[in-house]
Formats: structure tokens, C-alpha cells, sequence
């Protein structure tokens, strides 16, 4: 293809030399370090980072390689398609012990914890509870519950308890983006694990990774690894539209969830498990240090070498800029957005900048977005504009997210939840679900949680949503639907990142489960300084 390359190896001792070298001297690079490689790999990442920040295209963007390669890109998939809703992250050690004794008791028993950044099944264990189970259906397991652990790296196991294999767990929580993931086992394991190969949106191949059966030495075989004895077919993905077609519908929304990425990442993987009901269930991501079979490899370095090519001198290059579009402030008083533009600036080194709208700013407010900045952030309580005003600002966005800016909190979100109607129709996308997680006790008082985009945060007093995590999830995850969004008359934006950046909902205990009481306008951010870099 007539296009220099080099391989570096990567030291923190030659960082700098390595920056100044990729910088003066590439138009892209390629990464494939695996996780756990590097003692630590803080520096690796920054490193990345100012490189991109330098005007090096990265294949694949640091940020999408912990997006897409960290198995906590579960959790903030909830609620599409393939998704689990009873996935979780936690980040502390309380959250773990209470998350895991639960998820136990709710799942007859056993469940599948990964260590968030990981490979080739290190730190991913199925637990299964060997002794009796609580009493009362439904009462999480204690920590003194005997259960055996087996490691999907080699099916190495060991019979504890669990208050001394989440002490070992624990070691997970350690550091910048650290946490375990709590997942469903799923039996149909045995039937294998479809691996999807990816080169950027191309389905390349589908490997058929069957575990070893059962055994006197591992009677818990559940893992596909090379390391655990998995075999291993390479299939067509013609064989597999049914899997494949319904996944690659949902791509654009994906890559929203996990980061909004110009291009997804260069080589990656998708894996997925039958369900009970035969359905697909995705069940891990991997883009990091993606291997290809060793037969596949000579066909496939060309068609690799074209894509990387392609996406050096296709891909566009960010502004690094977000514009918010708010009403225009008292006179006297900053925009009620600078908290967060402040936090843009200090966290991550993007610009951003308020324009106040008004109906006959559009084709000036278009021509300033369309050249300066990547996304909108639309910050516009309801009321706060005449009728004909508002349908000048929709009209706008969306002509905007039509020429491919991205869209977050779309400017008729507010209005939607706080329509009266959108309780009960929010209830009605819960189903049965809300149901699910923790019990509340009924007649207990109304509890209202301040949210960020559709992801709880805390509570109306600031303080932390520890003990209602659970009972919150099933709520959390209907807002990630579609089926929501469509009943909330916010359907049409597809791909947005539909919901305000902070606004509240009201829930009060009803019936064993947190009922749905209402819904409030956007608090500001001076009243919750600690969510200014969530948000951001």
C-alpha cells in the first residue's frame, strides 16, 4: 500500500521520546496492549490521549478502547438490545457486598463476576452457591455462604465463602475506571459462545468457542478460553444474519452509549450467549489487543491494512468543541451552564461556549455550531420560550443532528418528562419489571433523585444512592429503551443522548417496589456541585 510503519515498544521510561516520535513523524497509530501487560498503565493512556490532542488519528481512539473494552460497556448498554437488565458495575466495596449477595438470591444461586479491564478470562469467576439458601425467597446470601469459584482462565477452582472471595475481589476496586461487573450465568454456554470479529462496521468472521464438558476435576465448566481447553470454529457471518443484522442496526446507538466515537474501533470483538429462551445475549467486548486466528491471518492483513488507511484519511478530525444552547440569563448573571463548561475545559481540554437563543438567531446560531463545535447541549426549561420560539430551536437541532452533530439533551426532552402523561407512561415501559431489585417497605417517605442523563446519581439532598441502587436499576434501565423514549413522544431522535443533563424523579415506596410519583424540572448545578464532572 506503499504507507511506512514501525513498531514501538512501550516503556513509561521512554514515553516522552515515544510522544515526540509518533507526533513529528505518523498520521495514525495502532495499539495492542492487552490489560494487566502494563504494572500500571495511567501513563500509557494519557500518552494516547495527547497524541490524539496532537492531531494523531487514533486506531483505535484511547477512549474507545476502555469504552468498548471494559465489561462495565455492559451496564451503560442496558436496555437495548442482547442487554441484560440485572448487569451491574460496582465501584466500591459496599456496593459489591450488597450487589452480589443480592444478585445471588435473585439468580438461584450463582452468578459471573469479571474484573472490569481484563483478558483471556483473568479475574472472571462463575460463583456457585453450594450450601442451603436463605430461608425466605428473595433474602440475600450471607457472607459466611459457602460457595465454589472457578476462574474462566484455566478453571481453576477453590470452595470459600463469600465474604473471603469478595475480599479477594475487592483488589478490582483499586484505581482510575476499576470495578467488577455482575452478571447472569447463562447455562447455554455449553452450546458455545459465538465470537463476533469486527473490523471497524464489517462483520469479518464468527469463531464458535465451545467450553469443555463438565469434569471430576472442574464440575463448573463454564469458560470459552483457550486456556480452559475451549475448541474453537471459525464460521461465516452469512451463517449467522439472524445474530448479525439486528446487531449491526443497533451499532450507532452502541457507539453513542460508550462514547459517541468518529469511527468505531479498527478491530474488535462481540460475544454472545443463548439465552434460555434461545435468544442472543451479549455478553462481553474486547478491543484492546483483538488476536485473529492463525489461518485468517495472511487473508486478512490486506483488507486490515485498507481499513486503517482508510479511517486515517476518512476520519474526522474533532473540533473538540460543545456548544449550549440556553435561554438567555438575567442581566448580571452568568449562564447557568458555566459550571459545566468550566469542567470541560479542566477535565478533558475541550472548548465549549453559550449561545442564547432566539428566533431570529437561527441561521447565525447554525452557522457558528456547524463550524466550531462537535455536539449541542440543549439546556432550555419549559416555558422558557414562546411556542413559535421553541419550534424555531426544535427545527433547528435536529437540521443540526441531520448534519451529523451530536445531540445531547434534546431541547423537547424536558417538556416531554414533565408533561403529567409521562409519569404513567413511564410506569407503563416498567412493566413488570420495576417489580425487580431491592424491596422498599410501603408507606415509607417520598424519595427524589436527581439524575444525569438517564443515570441516577444521587439523592434531592446530595447525599449517595448507596442503599437504593438496586431498587433504582429497573428504572434506570427503561430509560435506555426505545419503547421509552418513543411513548415520551422523543422517538425521533434516534441516536441522541435523549434525556437533560440533570433533572429529577420523585419515587415513593409502594407495594414492595419504588413507585413513580412524578417528575421535576432541571435542577441547576450550583445546587450539586459533586455532579459537574459526571456531567461533563
Amino acid at each position: 500500500r506503499e504507507w511506512n510503519c514501525e513498531v514501538l515498544l512501550y516503556s513509561e521510561e521512554e514515553r516522552e521520546s515515544i510522544f515526540r516520535h509518533v507526533v513529528e513523524s505518523a498520521d495514525a497509530f495502532i495499539t495492542r496492549v492487552q490489560p494487566g501487560v502494563l504494572a500500571e498503565d495511567t501513563g500509557f493512556y494519557d500518552m494516547l490521549g495527547d497524541l490524539v490532542d496532537a492531531g494523531v488519528i487514533g486506531l483505535t481512539h484511547p477512549g474507545a478502547i476502555r469504552g468498548y473494552g471494559s465489561k462495565d460497556a455492559l451496564v451503560k448498554l442496558s436496555g437495548l438490545p442482547f442487554t441484560m437488565p440485572d448487569t451491574a458495575a460496582y465501584r466500591t466495596r459496599a456496593e459489591l457486598v450488597e450487589g452480589v449477595c443480592a444478585s445471588l438470591a435473585s439468580s438461584g444461586g450463582q452468578r459471573v463476576l469479571k474484573q472490569n479491564r481484563g483478558s483471556d478470562g483473568a479475574g472472571v469467576f462463575r460463583v456457585v452457591c453450594t450450601g442451603e439458601a436463605p430461608a425466605d425467597a428473595g433474602t440475600p446470601y450471607s457472607l459466611d455462604a459457602a460457595v465454589r469459584v472457578t476462574e474462566a482462565k484455566d478453571h481453576a477452582s477453590e470452595e470459600t465463602t463469600l465474604g473471603a472471595f469478595l475480599d479477594k475481589c475487592a483488589a478490582y476496586l483499586t484505581g482510575p475506571g476499576c470495578a467488577v461487573v455482575d452478571q447472569r450465568f447463562l447455562p447455554r454456554i455449553q452450546d458455545g459462545e459465538l465470537k463476533l470479529l469486527m473490523m471497524n462496521r464489517t462483520p469479518v468472521h464468527v469463531a464458535r468457542k465451545t467450553p469443555p464438558a463438565a469434569s471430576d476435576a472442574c464440575v463448573d465448566a463454564f469458560s470459552a478460553t483457550k486456556g480452559a481447553g475451549a475448541g474453537t470454529t471459525l464460521e461465516s457471518p452469512a451463517n449467522h444474519a439472524d445474530l448479525i443484522d439486528p446487531f449491526l442496526a443497533i451499532l450507532p446507538r452502541v457507539n453513542m452509549r460508550l462514547g459517541a466515537f468518529a469511527a468505531l474501533p479498527l478491530l474488535w470483538t462481540a460475544d454472545f450467549i443463548l439465552s434460555e429462551d434461545g435468544g442472543y445475549v451479549l455478553s462481553e467486548m474486547n478491543c484492546n489487543c483483538v488476536s485473529i486466528e492463525e489461518e485468517r491471518l495472511e487473508t486478512l492483513a490486506g483488507t486490515l491494512a485498507d481499513e486503517a488507511i482508510a479511517l486515517t484519511t476518512e476520519q474526522k478530525v474533532l473540533k473538540k468543541c460543545v456548544v449550549f444552547i440556553e435561554p438567555a440569563p438575567e442581566p448580571g448573571s452568568p449562564p447557568e451552564s458555566m459550571h459545566i463548561i468550566k469542567a470541560l475545559r479542566k477535565l478533558s481540554g475541550w472548548d465549549a461556549d453559550v449561545v442564547s437563543f432566539a428566533a431570529d438567531k437561527v441561521d447565525s446560531i447554525r452557522a457558528h455550531v456547524e463550524e466550531s463545535a462537535d455536539a449541542v447541549v440543549c439546556r432550555v426549561p419549559p416555558g422558557a420560550l414562546s411556542p413559535e420560539a421553541h419550534a424555531a430551536l426544535l427545527a433547528l437541532v435536529q437540521e443540526l443532528a441531520a448534519s451529523g452533530i451530536v445531540v445531547v439533551a434534546a431541547p423537547d426532552a424536558s417538556a416531554a418528562l414533565c408533561n403529567p402523561a409521562s409519569v404513567e407512561r413511564i410506569a407503563g415501559a416498567l412493566g413488570a419489571s420495576s417489580a425487580d431489585g431491592e424491596r422498599a417497605e410501603d408507606g415509607g417517605e417520598e424519595l427524589e433523585v436527581v439524575m444525569v442523563g438517564s443515570e441516577p446519581a444521587c439523592l434531592a439532598d446530595g447525599s449517595a444512592l448507596t442503599a437504593h441502587v438496586a431498587a433504582l436499576k429497573p428504572f434506570a434501565a427503561a430509560l435506555g429503551e426505545e419503547e421509552t423514549a418513543a411513548a415520551l413522544g422523543l422517538g425521533h431522535w434516534h441516536d441522541a443522548a435523549v434525556y437533560p443533563l440533570l433533572w429529577s424523579a420523585t419515587f415513593k415506596p409502594e407495594q414492595g417496589r419504588l413507585a413513580l410519583v412524578r417528575i421535576s424540572k432541571e435542577p441547576v448545578f450550583s445546587s450539586y456541585p459533586h455532579l459537574v464532572p459526571r456531567a461533563a
